[in-house]
Order: C-alpha cells, then sequence, then structure tokens
C-alpha cells in the first residue's frame, strides 16, 4: 500500500502535554522536526518508525539545530520526559513512545494477517471439522436460536470477540441478537475468510469514524464496502477469490468425472483422438 502523505497529530495532546510546554521554544520546535522523520522512517537515522539514532553532529544537522540548541533539547527531554534519550557509544537515540508502540501493534497485525492468509491456503481442499461449542461462549450475550443454528456466523463472532480483546485489553459490548443478524447478512454475501480479514484491516484502521464507533459490529457492516475496494487489500482478495472459484469448479468437474466413471487420462485422450 502506498505511504499516507501525512499522519494524525494530536492538537489538543501537544498543547495539553504540560511537561513539553515548559520546555524551550527550540526544544519544542527541534522535537516536531524529530517526530516527522521518526513518521518517514526512511533513512539511516530512522529505520524504525517512532526511533531516531545517530551521532549527535548527524541529529542535529538533520533536524535543523545548532549544537546549544541540540544539547539543550537533550536535557529537556531527559528532564522533562517527554522523549525517551540515550546516549551509548556516542550514539544517541531519540524515541516517541506512543509512535512506536503502534508501530509495533501495526507490525504484529501483519504478521497475524500473513499466518492468516498462509492458514486459508494451506486448509483449500481440507474437509472442515463439524463445529464446536465455543470456549467463550459464556462470556458472549447469547444469539437467537435461529442464529446459534448458523456455525459461520458464532465463528465469527468469536474471531472477532477474540481479536477485539487481544487488541485493546477489553472484551466488546455484543449485542447477540442484532449483531448476529448483521454477521449473518455479510456471510451472505462475503465468504467468511474474506470477512475475517476484512476485520483485521478493520480493527487495524486508524480512521477517526472507525475510531468513534468503538470499533464495534455495526460499524464494521458499515464500512465493509471501503474495507473491500481498499488498495491493494481489496485487489488481492478478489484476485484470491476468482482462484478460489476456479479451484472449486475444477474440483466440481472431477468428482462428476469420478462419478460417472470416467478417467482424465482416457477423456483426454479420446478428445485427442476425435
Amino acid at each position: 500500500m502506498p505511504k499516507a502523505p501525512a499522519f494524525q497529530f494530536y492538537v489538543k495532546d501537544w498543547l495539553s502535554d504540560t511537561d513539553l510546554q515548559m520546555a524551550s521554544s527550540s526544544t519544542r520546535g527541534i522535537w516536531i522536526n524529530a517526530l516527522c522523520y521518526m513518521w518517514g522512517g526512511c533513512n539511516a537515522t530512522c529505520n524504525i518508525k517512532g526511533k531516531l539514532s545517530g551521532t549527535k553532529e548527524e541529529l542535529a544537522k538533520l533536524l535543523r539545530a545548532v549544537t546549544h540548541e541540540f544539547d539543550l533539547f537533550l536535557g529537556e527531554a531527559e528532564r522533562l520526559k517527554f522523549a525517551d534519550v540515550t546516549i551509548c557509544n556516542n550514539v544517541v537515540t531519540i524515541i516517541n513512545r506512543r509512535m512506536l508502540r503502534e508501530q509495533k501493534i501495526r507490525e504484529n497485525t501483519r504478521l497475524r494477517v500473513r499466518k492468516f492468509r498462509s492458514n486459508i491456503k494451506s486448509n483449500i481442499g481440507v474437509t472442515p471439522l463439524s463445529p464446536s461449542p465455543s470456549p467463550i461462549k459464556e462470556k458472549i450475550k447469547p444469539l437467537h436460536e435461529k442464529e446459534i443454528s448458523r456455525p459461520h456466523v458464532r465463528e465469527f463472532i468469536d474471531f472477532y470477540f477474540q481479536e477485539f480483546k487481544g487488541r485493546f485489553k477489553i472484551e466488546p459490548i455484543i449485542e447477540g441478537g442484532k449483531d448476529g443478524k448483521l454477521v449473518k447478512n455479510l456471510l451472505e454475501k462475503i465468504d467468511l475468510n474474506e470477512l475475517k480479514i476484512l476485520l483485521l484491516d478493520f480493527l487495524d484502521s486508524d480512521d477517526p469514524f472507525i475510531q468513534k464507533s468503538g470499533y464495534t459490529i455495526g460499524a464494521f457492516k458499515s464500512q465493509i464496502q471501503k474495507l473491500r475496494i481498499k488498495p491493494p487489500l481489496g485487489k488481492s482478495l478478489n484476485a484470491a477469490n476468482l482462484w478460489l472459484n476456479k479451484e472449486e469448479k475444477h474440483d466440481e468437474e472431477r468428482q462428476k468425472k469420478i462419478s460417472y466413471g470416467i478417467n482424465e487420462n482416457e477423456s483426454g485422450s479420446s478428445r485427442d483422438e476425435s
């Protein structure tokens, strides 16, 4: 996915951070420059988003500061704690805690999605196990009986519960009948595996509307079209679905040939002879 041209700047956080506002004007200017380079993460001094490393001379030049201004910045950052600063073997490392934490969350999510997709590929053609009772069933408001009878609805609700709790460290509020019906409607149009991947993108979104909604299932349904066409995920999912459909049709044709006692090699040779 192309890199976003801008990042979110929390104005209230900036103005209400008393430690930062007690710093000198030059320090605040150096710090905002540092945040920009930390977010970019595209040079030798910043190969990890949220962290800058280099000698004093390198960083002072990068952040457009003279030597005494940069020394003042390091001293105030260490004293006021608006950033983490370490110096080891003449290498200065400056860390923005929030940016680094969010980068780790995104990286962990990316690895989970990759693992999830690889599991989907490895499970193609494997007969699914019969649905088993959910280990967290008692923690979710009960669905209506009609919805409980649909194993894919329950599986998706469980998946949502686990991903939400693992990410935000609290249990989501699930309205059994209402949310179950929304999931049922989505599953009538979208494959379960694709819906799970879209949910991971939804929970990882920094869209202001989604954040304000509290990442609910209702908000997920309202944003489903946007999530499906979002590049490159939407395109890759469509390509994957076309491939899966092709494989399924191929399997169906092969099963029909087997049921009619037709050998593929024999049918191929008969076509050649004709």
